[in-house]
């Protein structure tokens, strides 16, 4: 019934890649499509395209060609009304 030194010691190490994981994951948030709106992964992105300094991705080759087709249309999003 004592104590087990051990257990304690694997916790904290759980603990510590728990909370490293949950740091690192703010690092890969997502970003939406510009052509379908989907949400995507940066780091994971079947395509990005950079178009006036800003880096878009894209989910998959289909919406990054209809990007570079009039990336105008959608590097520009007009605000809704």
């Amino acid at each position: 019934m004592g104590h087990d030194p051990n257990n304690d010691e694997i916790t904290k190490e759980e603990t510590a890649m728990t909370h490293h994981h949950e740091h690192a994951s703010h690092h890969n948030a997502t970003v939406t499509d510009p052509v379908c709106g989907m949400s995507v992964d940066p780091a994971t992105a079947a395509a990005t395209r950079e178009h006036d300094g800003v880096t878009f991705a894209f989910c998959s080759a289909h919406c990054a060609a209809t990007f570079d087709a009039d990336p105008h249309r959608y590097g520009h999003p007009h605000p809704a009304h």
